[in-house]
């Protein structure tokens, strides 16, 4: 149950899934947020081309190729691979972490877990296509503690909400029982049949709103016959204009708010709820000659709607409550708990599904517009009409990386500037996962002794001159990753000679004339390959271009 409910609440996606379990199988620490958030921005996502630079932004290495089936055993594992899914011919990603000549493990997406079968059926599905990862010494993510630990806030937070409920009701169940007797019982059964009826009629909401869920998907495709798209598409599914679903959704939302305010055992509410219950009987004949001789198909679902309402029913009919007599002095009071119970999920339906429904699609236009600005191509269109650097900035600042790179990012930026901060990581990252590329770091600060900016640039260039491009990066790091920049505490870490500091002067004044006749008017302004960086893109978008 849990499973299915992570699932349904916690929607993960085939390629991001598949990829974070090859990092866990590599040992790596990287967080399924982090592939998640890649992946989908990726512009060829959701190809193999997508795991694989996504894997290359985590320093995992890795190559793709084609081999015959009958090499399968001599693969490296782990590695990722595309085979035909079980219940349809459709291929899957899958990650294999152990080939025998009896069997094959391997993480089935279908399922979402790991499975055991036996060679001679799973080469049957094998596609031959086979990438093989293979992990740096410093693989992994930077901030995956960070995600780690909103990941799991979040997973709590939706089990606690979705259990809230189940809870309420237990809790008001056997507080009744226990001041009752076994005479609550049965409205207490009647009750979760109401809780039970409204769980699966968000479910079939859900599935107005987003029928590619993979929870869904599963629950509705258990078999040929079964399939609720063909049911809940149909004209079938509507009553005057009103989908069955939000009606369902309103019987049961509203019938369970009544029992849980008015109380479970309340004469009255009992009554009233038992005319509904039992009318909505014919409802059950009606849908089940519908699935099985118009649709033909059957919907899992609402056979579980048709469940609940028999069962409903049937503890009506032993409660006897249809019996019972509202006296005319509660009826105005009576009245109105209905109209309030039964509008409010009337409005919700009518309010929030819109809103759900706008949100998913505007998620889904933001992934495609993400997908098509990380496109290298058009990135370098829009790259080409930004001003070009005209003067070039050879021997300023501190230059990392590989001096005949195909590619070069000069970073023109503040010691002191919070966004010149953030960028620094994203930097050192693209840095680090690219050697092709350079990195030179220009700054703005004057050699004028009332500039506070010249004293940490001073002590970071004469490191640059003294050592070695490793204490370099460390010393950038111990600068801009504290969130108070404090000099003195800086240079007790890197104590540099009082004349070697003063000679950076001359360079500070270079670099400040520089920026000037270039016309620098913010931090940090980057250009890449001699152009200023379009003002839609950010540093770390500069991956995909330069993975291109």
């Amino acid at each position: 149950m849990l499973p299915l409910l992570t699932t349904l609440f916690i929607p993960k996606i085939d390629e991001a899934e598949i990829t974070w379990q090859l990092s866990n199988e590599l040992g790596t620490r990287v967080s399924y947020t982090a592939i998640k958030n890649k992946i989908t921005d990726h512009p060829y996502f959701p190809t193999m081309l997508s795991i694989s630079d996504v894997l290359h932004s985590f320093r995992i290495d890795n190559v793709t190729a084609v081999f015959d089936k009958e090499q399968l055993l001599h693969i490296p594992t782990p590695f990722i691979t595309l085979i035909r899914g079980k219940s349809t011919s459709q291929k899957r990603f899958a990650v294999v972490k152990k080939v025998n000549h009896a069997i094959v493990e391997y993480f089935n997406v279908e399922i979402r877990k790991w499975e055991t079968e036996a060679y001679g059926e799973f080469i049957k599905r094998f596609d031959g296509i086979a990438m093989v990862p293979e992990a740096m010494s410093e693989a992994g993510e930077a901030t995956y503690e960070l995600n780690i630990r909103k990941e799991k806030k979040a997973r709590l937070s939706k089990y606690l909400l979705v259990s809230l409920l189940p809870l309420v009701l237990l809790l008001s169940g056997f507080t009744s029982i226990f001041i009752q007797g076994l005479s609550a019982l049965l409205p207490f059964l009647f009750t979760s049949c109401m809780l039970l009826g409204l769980l699966v009629s968000i479910l079939l909401l859900m599935y107005e709103i987003d029928k590619y869920n993979p929870a869904i998907k599963q629950i509705c495709s258990t078999g040929n016959k079964v399939s609720c798209s063909a049911v809940l598409s149909s004209k079938g599914a509507k009553f005057l204009g009103i989908s069955w679903s939000k009606i369902g959704f309103t019987y049961f939302f509203g019938s369970l708010f009544l029992l849980l305010v008015g109380g479970l055992t309340n004469p009255n509410v009992l009554t009233v709820l038992s005319w509904l219950s039992l009318s909505a009987l014919s409802y059950i004949v009606y849908s089940v000659y519908y699935q099985w001789k118009v649709a033909r198909q059957w919907c899992a679902l609402c056979l579980s709607i048709q469940f609940v309402l028999l069962a409903a029913g049937i503890i009506a009919l032993i409660g006897s409550w249809i019996n019972s007599e509202i006296p005319s002095i509660e009826w105005p009071v009576l009245f109105w708990q209905l109209v309030a119970a039964y509008t409010f999920p009337v409005i919700i339906v009518y309010l929030l599904i819109p809103a759900l429904k706008n949100a998913r699609e505007a998620r889904e236009t933001k992934l495609e517009l993400q997908r098509l600005k990380h496109d290298p191509q058009i990135f370098k269109a829009q790259l080409l009409q930004q001003s070009r650097l005209e003067e070039v900035a050879t021997g300023l600042g501190i230059s990392m990386g590989n001096p005949d790179a195909a590619h070069k990012i000069i970073k023109v930026c503040n010691p002191y500037c919070g966004p010149c901060a953030m960028a620094h990581q994203p930097l050192e990252e693209l840095l680090s996962a690219n050697p092709d590329l350079q990195v030179q770091i220009i700054f703005t600060a004057t050699n004028n002794e009332q500039d506070i900016k010249s004293y940490p640039v001073k002590h970071l260039m004469a490191i640059a001159a003294q050592y070695p491009e490793e204490t370099v990066k460390r010393a950038l790091d111990d600068w801009y990753m504290p969130e108070k920049k404090d000099y003195a505490l800086f240079a007790a870490k890197y104590p540099i000679a009082e004349e070697i500091l003063f000679a950076q002067g001359f360079k500070l004044e270079t670099m400040s004339d520089w920026c000037k006749r270039i016309n620098i008017e913010f931090t940090p302004t980057f250009y890449i390959d001699g152009y200023q960086l379009p003002s839609m893109y950010s540093i770390e978008d500069l991956s995909y271009y330069l993975n291109s």
